[in-house]
C-alpha cells in the first residue's frame, strides 16, 4: 500500500508544478503555444486557456491513476497516466519559462536543450511510477484439467443459449476524455494534434461495449459498427475461466499476439477458449462461468 501511495504522490508532482507556475509566475497574455521546425513561435493561446488546459490534463491523469489504486494489475494503466501528466506538465513548465523569460512574443525561439530536458522528465517520471507500483501476481496460462472444467446439466435434446452485453467504463471514460481534450486542442492549440486525439475517441467508443453469444454453433462476439468474431464449436477444444492480465495478452482492446487473441477490456475474470489449432481466445466479462460451462457441455454432447 505504501508503494502505491508513493507512486500516486509522484504522479501528483506535475499538477503541483503547474499550479505553482501559474500562481508564482507573472505570465504574459497571450502565451506562445506552437513552434515551427526552425524553433520560432508562430502561434499563441490565452493565459486562461493555457491554465485550464494544463491543469485539466495533468489533474485528470492524476485522478485517473488514483482510480486504479485498488487494482493490483493496473501497473501499466497507472504508468500511462503518469506519462500523460508528466509530458503535459513538463511542456507546460517549459512554455511558462519561455513566456516569462521572453515576454511571450510570437518570435520567441524554442530552447532545444529545454525541450530535451522536458522530454527526459516526461519519461523519467513514469519510469519511477512503474518501479514503485507493486508487481501483480502472474497467473499462468496452463490448461485446466478436464475434471475441473465447468459443465451444465442439460437433458437430452435440451437447448441452451447464453447472451450477455459487456461494457467497459474504462474505454467509455477514455472516449469522453479524448473528445474533450481533442476539442480543446482543435479550438485553442493545433487542429492536426486535436484531430489525432479525437481519433482515439473513436477507438474508445467502439470498444466500450460488446455482445457475447454462446450456442450450439459456437461463440460470437460483436462490437463496434458490425465487427464480428465467430468461432465455430468444432474449432473449440475446451473453455475455462481465468484471471486475465492485459499485458499477458498484448494490452487492452482487440489484441492479436502469437498463439493468442482476444477482446481484453480490463483486468479480471475472463472466458478463455483453447482451440483445436493450438491457439487461445479470451474475452473479459464479470461472470465467465456460465458461458464456459455451456460450451464444455455442448462439446461433450
Amino acid at each position: 500500500m505504501i508503494r502505491k501511495v508513493l507512486a500516486l504522490l509522484v504522479i501528483a508532482l506535475p499538477v503541483i508544478a503547474v499550479g505553482l507556475v501559474l500562481l508564482t509566475m507573472d505570465l504574459p497574455d497571450p502565451i506562445p503555444s506552437h513552434w515551427n521546425s526552425s524553433g520560432e513561435a508562430d502561434r499563441t493561446m490565452s493565459r486562461t486557456v493555457f491554465a485550464v488546459l494544463n491543469l485539466a490534463v495533468t489533474g485528470g491523469a492524476a485522478l485517473a491513476a488514483a482510480g486504479f489504486a485498488r487494482i493490483e494489475s493496473a501497473r501499466w494503466s497507472v504508468t500511462a497516466c503518469a506519462f500523460a501528466a508528466y509530458l503535459m506538465g513538463s511542456l507546460a513548465v517549459l512554455t511558462a519559462y519561455i513566456a516569462g523569460a521572453f515576454g511571450g512574443h510570437s518570435g520567441t525561439d524554442l530552447p532545444w536543450l529545454g525541450l530535451v530536458i522536458a522530454l527526459a522528465v516526461a519519461f523519467a517520471g513514469p519510469a519511477i511510477v512503474a518501479l514503485l507500483w507493486p508487481t501483480p501476481l502472474v497467473v499462468g496460462d496452463a490448461s485446466v484439467p478436464d475434471a475441473e472444467l465447468p459443465h451444465l446439466d442439460l437433458a437430452p435434446g435440451e437447448r441452451a443459449v447464453y447472451v450477455t452485453e459487456i461494457r467497459s467504463r474504462g474505454f467509455a471514460a477514455l472516449a469522453v476524455s479524448c473528445a474533450v481534450i481533442g476539442l480543446i486542442l482543435v479550438l485553442a492549440v493545433d487542429a492536426l494534434i486535436g484531430i489525432c486525439v479525437l481519433a482515439v475517441t473513436v477507438a474508445g467508443a467502439v470498444l466500450q461495449r460488446a455482445t457475447l453469444r454462446v450456442d450450439a454453433n459456437g461463440v460470437r462476439v460483436v462490437f463496434g459498427p458490425g465487427v464480428r468474431i465467430n468461432i465455430p464449436l468444432a474449432e473449440i477444444r475446451q473453455a475455462s475461466v481465468e484471471q486475465i492480465q492485459p499485458m499477458q495478452w498484448g494490452g487492452w482492446g482487440y489484441r492479436v499476439t502469437p498463439g493468442k487473441r482476444g477482446l481484453i477490456l480490463r483486468a479480471g475474470p475472463g472466458l478463455v477458449l483453447d482451440l483445436t489449432n493450438g491457439t487461445r481466445f479470451a474475452i473479459t466479462l464479470d461472470t465467465p462461468e456460465p458461458p464456459a460451462a455451456l460450451l464444455n457441455t455442448l462439446l461433450t454432447h
